[in-house]
């Protein structure tokens, strides 16, 4: 494989989590949560935006990673903007792959796409993660998870290199920035670190 998972600050049933192991996914799951991550199903995605965003996001993968997740010379030959969003899409698909191998979260929705949240405002101010800067105004996650009757909040950050402290203090940020789901608090949070050769997604998660 091309990389390792580094996680860390998980608590309770998931801090075996905690350490770094190797990466074990392949192109065809990248490619699956690619397909999926952001809506309950393939169909439901192709339902909201259409097919050819499919065989965009297939053409993408294949092109720009090869069989062991490394970057391939297509990717590397690109313009510095057009690998960020690369970047962006893949981590949110590093970001799927994670939470359904590793914390068995049955899928992501898109948090603008739920009306089960509240957020933290002036007058119902939450305080934040622990290492997480204060979270802007407006300032949302990406995701929440779904595992049964349990809801969790993931934030995803694709990067070309390491991510720097504040973008990981951002992404924290963000994740603080959920008052409730259905009207509970989210409690943990942990900071997973992928990593692909010339590549490296973090992902923020808050679970419930």
């Amino acid at each position: 494989m091309a990389g390792n998972v580094t996680s860390v600050n998980f608590s309770g049933r998931f801090k075996k989590l905690n350490g770094t192991v190797a990466l074990t996914a392949t192109r065809a799951d990248i490619v699956r949560s690619l397909l999926t991550v952001g809506y309950p199903s393939r169909k439901a995605a192709v339902r909201v935006v259409g097919r050819w965003r499919e065989q965009m996001l297939v053409a993408m993968a294949t092109g720009y990673l090869d069989n062991a997740l490394n970057t391939t010379l297509y990717f590397r030959n690109l313009e510095q903007s057009e690998k960020v969003g690369v970047s962006f899409l893949l981590g949110e698909a590093f970001t799927h792959w994670y939470a359904q191998d590793r914390m068995k979260i049955e899928y992501l929705v898109h948090v603008a796409g739920l009306s089960s949240c509240s957020w933290t405002s002036p007058t119902t101010p939450l305080a934040p993660k622990t290492g997480a800067s204060p979270p802007a105004a407006k300032s949302r996650p990406d995701f929440i998870g779904i595992r049964r009757t349990e809801s969790h909040v993931f934030e995803s950050k694709g990067r070309i290199r390491r991510p720097a402290a504040s973008a990981v203090s951002k992404a924290l940020g963000q994740v603080s920035a959920l008052h409730s789901v259905n009207g509970n608090a989210p409690y943990r949070q942990g900071s997973p670190l992928i990593g692909t050769s010339s590549m490296l997604f973090s992902l923020s998660v808050t679970p419930s």
